[in-house]
């Protein structure tokens, strides 16, 4: 499948056109044929609109919204477009349904440049006014909708861009379209020992729509869900300079898995204002990693204390939550202090996996020329350094205005940073202690915690829209730390 299209989508996404398929038109268009013995382009009849709605209906190809179809378009326009048409539009803004209603979708609203009519329509209230009474209580009659400005409206476009590059990209990585940890219904009945899934796995379907997609990205296809407790939107008092005040934590949900531990929390609370309703901070670490873990409760609050091992450095990490869930993270400190290590000459559960590396991605279709250039310039650098054969998996960010091009790669034992022109940054998997992923329409940004020796913290801002290679990446590095605990294990015996 050829993605050149696809980045154009992106691109024109960033400045100020977007390309739209015209579906049906609002007025009177020509309608034209091919003479193929003469090769001309003919005009063959004129086309009256029965509904007169003055506004053509298209779609913008290659996206996805959140209710799994194409971005809606509205093309205002002094004159029409024939259907099957493909036109540059530029947005200004978008109309966002209120609540949840039937049959009432996102649309773009747009004009196309140049047109005298509309060259001066700057927002959506704008076109909207510039209508008949009644052609805009025609449009508008069936859903309640608010206008959103042209920011919002890009920020939309991006995440559609991106929900269908995700999609494909998951189709082509080879990995299960049906994961191990995936239940198809919720738990109807005794669970007894021909029971293919776990109680949690069944009870993910009672989870928030956008939490179950959270944990869809952030589980490799065969994990296996033992545990999670849900954290409802909750104040904790903290003390600053000496005043106590509170901190309005996000909903999120710890999830224990035979893998991981992770902790995934809304990146801002779902609003219709901000016209955000996705995104996530993920917090990733492998339970071997773990030195201590203990539930602590202090007023109305519970929190679990976890102390987290690197090669030369332990880290402290706290999840809080309302004090009636202190049942739920006393099971959870159960389950993970198996995990702990023993004293004395006993060891502690330790697992060595076996990931096959994959092939680099074929990025000529996402990428523009410079960014290809940059790609293929970190390539022929990491291959001056590194056998094929001991990569695992990489991935790519183009540059940025404030950040240059790197190329991110993990070995068996190693993670390492290439970036523009010649700076390559090694990192001892073992020194890694958690992993945090940021992924959002507000910016995805990868967070690596380590020792005092690289830094304590290494960031990595994400751009462009290849954020699944990242995904798989996280997973990658969580997987190997499990396998880079021998040190710390002999340490203990």
């Amino acid at each position: 499948m050829s993605h050149q299209e696809l980045t154009r989508h992106w691109i024109q996404a960033e400045e100020k056109t977007v390309k739209v398929l015209i579906t049906e038109a609002g007025k009177e268009y020509l309608e034209y044929t091919y003479d193929d013995r003469a090769r001309q382009l003919l005009v063959s009849q004129l086309i009256a609109h029965k509904s007169n709605l003055l506004v053509d209906t298209g779609l913008v190809p290659r996206t996805i919204t959140e209710d799994g179809t194409s971005l809606k378009a509205w093309v205002f326009s002094s004159l029409s477009v024939a259907p099957g048409t493909y036109v540059l539009v530029r947005v200004i803004g978008l109309l966002k349904p209120k609540g949840l209603q039937v049959n009432c979708p996102t649309v773009l609203l747009a004009t196309i440049p140049g047109d005298p009519v509309y060259v001066s329509a700057e927002t959506p209230q704008d076109a909207i006014n510039s209508l008949p009474v009644d052609v805009r209580q025609s449009l508008l009659e069936e859903c309640k909708y608010e206008l959103l400005s042209k920011e919002d409206a890009h920020r939309t476009l991006q995440a559609a861009i991106e929900r269908y590059i995700h999609s494909q990209r998951k189709l082509q990585s080879g990995w299960s379209s049906s994961p191990a940890w995936m239940a198809s219904m919720l738990q109807e009945h005794r669970l007894d020992e021909s029971e293919v899934h776990t109680q949690y796995e069944r009870e993910v379907l009672r989870l928030p729509y956008r939490f179950q997609k959270y944990i869809a990205e952030c589980l490799h296809p065969e994990e296996r869900i033992l545990l999670y407790v849900l954290r409802p939107p909750i104040s904790e008092g903290r003390e600053i300079l000496g005043l106590l005040g509170k901190r309005r934590l996000a909903e999120g949900i710890l999830l224990i898995t035979d893998q991981q531990v992770l902790f995934v929390e809304d990146v801002r609370p779902p609003s219709n204002s901000t016209g955000i309703h996705w995104g996530y901070v993920a917090h990733v670490f492998p339970p071997e990693r773990l030195v201590d873990v203990r539930v602590l409760t202090k007023g109305q609050t519970a929190t679990l204390a976890l102390d987290l091992w690197s090669k030369s450095d332990q880290h402290h990490l706290e999840f809080t939550f309302p004090g009636e869930q202190t049942f739920w993270l006393a099971e959870a400190e159960s389950l993970l202090r198996r995990y702990l290590p023993y004293p004395e000459n006993s060891k502690s559960p330790r697992r060595i996996y076996e990931d096959k590396g994959l092939n680099d991605r074929d990025y000529s279709g996402v990428l523009d020329l410079s960014d290809l250039e940059d790609l293929k310039s970190l390539q022929e650098l990491r291959s001056s350094i590194l056998r094929q054969e001991d990569v695992l998996l990489s991935a790519f960010t183009p540059s940025s205005s404030t950040n240059s091009a790197k190329l991110v790669t993990c070995t068996s034992d190693e993670l390492l940073i290439f970036e523009v022109p010649d700076k390559v940054s090694r990192i001892d998997i073992s020194s890694i202690s958690l992993i945090t992923l940021k992924h959002s329409l507000l910016g995805n940004e990868l967070l690596i915690r380590t020792s005092r020796t690289y830094g304590k913290e290494i960031a990595l801002e994400i751009n462009g829209p290849i954020i699944e290679n990242f995904l798989q990446l996280v997973i990658f590095l969580r997987r190997a730390m499990t396998n880079n605990t021998k040190e710390h294990s002999a340490s203990r015996n």
